[in-house]
């Protein structure tokens, strides 16, 4: 059989590791935002206390 051949396990075990990687990644972000939208309100408040 001409072409390579790829093991269903390898795929599988690659995908999990994505869907795992993504996990991390949108928790990173989530926190991102949440750390940018704390400071854009403390400055906000800074500006209107002074």
């Amino acid at each position: 059989m001409p072409g390579a051949v790829i093991s269903f396990n390898s795929v599988d075990s690659s995908l999990s590791s994505l869907k795992n990687c993504q996990s991390y990644i949108n928790t990173g972000m989530d926190i991102a935002t949440n750390v940018a939208l704390d400071l854009v309100e403390s400055f906000s408040k800074a500006r209107y206390i002074k």
